[in-house]
């Protein structure tokens, strides 16, 4: 896994720099969206700094280039391991260091989502988009619908979707077809779906599995960075419960290796 681990990286860095450099383009990426590998390389290097099989180096470089992806979530998630990671067992010296590194990724990480939000209408995002007809919904639900959801991809009034006609499957000037699947964020789906003791419910055990299955620092480390994935729209939010388990796996072996 490690093996992986050093080939993905590898791969990534020669992706994004030829493209950046020599194909010039502004938000470079391995796969359709950076979502998929930014959070997959963050998360893995919480695993193998946990186990201490990367050192210091590693977290720089791999939060380094979760900021060349230009990707919002996944600049916010760099900084969040960024961190995780360093803040353990620090002197006096190591803390001002920290402080001003830290500093300097947070100047660095606003700037470049500040770039990506340039000269665009705040309103146009497909975020605030998606949070506006979320709240529309909510507004038109009964007080038992916004405490227990709506349903399992349950269907969204004509209104909504033809407000997201661009990601909506059937849609014309006189019939709109989507349901709940429309909006994309994993957190507001499953808002809307199961409602607020259902989101507090599933995301609330999640947690406690994933502190208990990987342990309290890293559990919270990985639960950080798939919180934000979920906010985000991209499909790797819909893999909020997969992923801690594909990763969990390794991290078995791993621990077991290390033990033989």
């Amino acid at each position: 896994m490690l093996k992986f681990f050093y080939h993905l990286v590898l791969v990534m860095t020669l992706v994004y720099i030829i493209e950046m450099l020599l194909l010039g383009t502004t938000r470079p990426r391995l796969y359709s969206e950076n979502n998929y590998e930014i959070p997959a390389v963050l998360m893995l290097t919480a695993i193998f700094f946990s186990l201490g099989k990367l050192n210091k180096l590693w977290n720089y470089f791999v939060v380094a280039l979760s900021f060349m992806s230009m990707s919002k979530s996944g600049v916010i998630e760099g900084v969040i391991l960024f961190l995780r990671n360093e803040v353990k067992n620090i002197k006096i010296f190591g803390f001002v260091f920290l402080c001003l590194f830290g500093l300097l990724f947070i100047f660095i990480a606003y700037n470049i989502i500040n770039s990506r939000l340039t000269n665009i209408d705040i309103y146009n995002l497909d975020r605030v988009k998606f949070l506006f007809v979320f709240f529309e919904l909510l507004e038109e639900s009964t007080y038992l619908e916004v405490l227990f959801g709506h349903g399992i991809a349950d269907i969204l009034p004509y209104s909504s979707c033809l407000e997201l006609k661009y990601w909506a499957s059937l849609i014309s000037q006189d019939y709109a077809y989507c349901d709940s699947t429309v909006l994309h964020s994993f957190i507001l789906k499953l808002f809307y779906d199961t409602g607020l003791i259902g989101v507090l419910s599933i995301i609330g055990l999640w947690f406690v599995f994933v502190r208990k299955y990987f342990g309290k620092e890293l559990g919270l480390t990985l639960f950080l960075i798939v919180i934000v994935c979920s906010i985000s729209v991209s499909g790797f939010s819909n893999s909020i419960v997969i992923w801690p388990l594909f990763f969990g796996f390794f991290l078995v072996k791993e621990q077991t290796i290390g033990r033989g």
